[in-house]
């Protein structure tokens, strides 16, 4: 059957971002920037495509994701990109936090703000790149796609190939109805010897929706491909385009397969997605040990449903828990070669841009135009136990610490989110063992961080976590406490847990609490001076939400 181009990719389309800050200064049509020859490729007309449905109703549907993927990937480049540099002076007044207390769940989709930054008026769409007369190859894709660490002008592109044959990485640039504007490359990867590719996109354009997908070639012919993926460039550092709407998540056990609530994630329209810890369960069942061992729990949990929707609906941006190497590791006992097989396979799976002086190094920060700014630490591997109850207590490294305090300090972002695996809040009725593992269990340098926000007046400052295992939004200390002002959103599990109590008007230090599988939905509106926290659960209806004002 032939079906229109619109319609094709309507079909094929796991998550339409909504393309609200289209920059207007791209030529439409021009040779793709990387020079691939333009007979690379041969593509027949339009035809149908992605053809797994994305079905969110399905129990126990764990190995019939969209892609079954098990396929390394190839480190075409790592790369790091300093987007450090001095930013404006941000404004010295301190502003409180003022909550609309009178909101309630909205259980539609949110409005979508009126575009400031539009696409170029009368575009073009090209012919002849479409991807819908080249089959599926699920066997040789078998754990999908992913792209990630976008930043305005480049995007990581990550996928596992399990076959023999020439790969061809495809990306083209196109319209909120999918339409393709620009061919921006066609370029031969080559995959490492465990099969993955990385493949670090330069010459984008800000604020622009992409589609991609790796092709096998036989001849001057692609035979077939992987799933599409998606994902969305940010704005210009200095560019503001209006509502910013990103979705987070922690703690995806297998037990909650298929995900239902990353499916729902994937069809929400996201500009990019956040996993903030236990992205897989590596010590689940028969623990990981060797990096062949780990290898397979990542194949195994990329093949979920809503975990290959969510990884191909939009730009993720990622950090590691415990259970990405072991329940509770302690790094100053864990085996080495342990943790080097583990932190080598977490950076196999990911669209992950690598540090060119540290290629090892998880803390990173990204910025979504003038509207946020985030800071994604590593609040796991710098941490030193045996220093906990000391004055030179050691949950993140100083190095860490002080490249935080520095950014914030710089940032003139109205929203600031600060990812960490672990909970900064000195939670209420946590036991002495449980807080060990948390911020509050190294009250020294805790309290350091705190301290310094507040010494230096820095506002709009907002943590967001995981790892406990039900969502929640709560002021991290209590009201006595100096630091009562600072909020946190605990954000899932997606996969982890049972369901249960729901409180949308807690009192005291917690605003709202959700025991039920999640993701948490923001819509950060600078203009505005809001943020709306929505806590959406498995059948896609807001459970929960709040919106706050700066």
């Amino acid at each position: 059957m032939t079906i229109s181009r619109r319609d094709f990719l309507k079909i094929t389309g796991t998550a339409a971002v909504v393309s609200r800050c289209a920059a207007t200064d791209a030529p439409v049509g021009e040779p793709a920037p990387d020079g691939a020859p333009p007979d690379t490729v041969v593509i027949g007309p339009d035809a149908a495509a992605d053809a797994m449905p994305v079905d969110v109703a399905r129990p126990d549907a764990m190995d019939a994701s969209i892609g079954r993927d098990a396929a390394p990937d190839a480190l075409d480049a790592a790369v790091d990109v300093a987007r450090d540099g001095a930013a404006d002076a941000r404004a010295d007044a301190a502003v409180d936090v003022r909550v609309d207390a009178t909101v309630t769940p909205d259980v539609g989709t949110p409005d979508v703000a009126r575009p400031t930054c539009r696409a170029p008026a009368g575009s073009t769409v090209l012919r002849g790149v479409e991807f819908g007369a080249v089959s599926l190859a699920l066997d040789s894709f078998p754990i999908g796609v992913m792209a990630g660490d976008m930043l305005p002008r480049r995007a990581m592109i990550w996928t596992r190939y399990d076959g023999r044959r020439r790969v061809i990485a495809r990306v083209v640039e196109v319209n909120a109805d999918d339409q393709i504007l620009d061919h921006v490359l066609d370029r031969v990867v080559t995959p490492t010897a465990g099969g993955f590719i990385h493949l670090d996109v330069t010459g984008l354009t800000p604020s622009r929706i992409y589609r991609y997908a790796f092709f096998e070639q036989v001849g001057a012919r692609l035979v077939a491909r992987s799933r599409l993926g998606r994902f969305q460039t940010p704005p210009d550092d200095d560019q503001n385009c209006g509502v910013v709407t990103f979705g987070g998540t922690s703690c995806s056990h297998r037990n909650g397969a298929p995900h239902a609530v990353l499916t729902h994630a994937a069809n929400a329209k996201l500009d990019f997605f956040l996993h903030c810890g236990d992205h897989i369960y590596a010590d689940d069942r028969e623990p990981a040990v060797t990096l062949d061992e780990y290898r397979g729990k990542y194949a195994d949990y990329w093949r979920i449903q809503g975990m290959n929707d969510v990884h191909a609906s939009t730009g993720l941006y990622t950090t590691w828990d415990d259970h990405e190497v072991r329940n509770n590791w302690n790094p100053e006992t864990l085996r080495d070669a342990q943790v080097e097989a583990a932190t080598r396979a977490f950076f196999e799976h990911r669209a992950f841009r690598r540090n060119t002086t540290d290629p090892d190094r998880i803390w990173r920060r990204f910025r979504w135009g003038r509207a946020i700014e985030m800071f994604i630490l590593d609040a796991r591997s710098e941490r030193r136990p045996s220093t906990r109850l000391t004055d030179r207590a050691q949950f993140i490294s100083p190095e860490q610490l002080s490249w935080l305090q520095t950014a914030l300090r710089n940032s003139d972002a109205p929203f600031k989110f600060i990812v960490t695996s672990k909970p900064i809040t000195d939670r209420p009725g946590t036991t002495a063992a449980e807080a060990s593992d948390f911020w509050a269990g190294y009250p020294a340098q805790r309290t350091r961080l705190l301290r310094y926000l507040v010494d230096n007046r820095i506002e709009g400052v907002w943590f967001l976590s995981g790892d406990v295992h039900y969502g929640c939004i709560t002021h991290i200390d209590t009201a006595a406490s100096p630091f009562h002002r600072f909020r946190e959103v605990y954000m899932g599990p997606s996969g982890s847990g049972d369901p249960g109590l729901v409180d949308c008007s807690a009192d005291g230090q917690n605003e709202i609490v959700v025991r039920r599988l999640n993701y948490t939905r923001f819509r950060a509106d600078p203009g505005a001076r809001t943020l709306q926290v929505d806590f959406i659960g498995v059948g896609g209806d807001v459970i929960c939400g709040r919106r706050y004002t700066l």
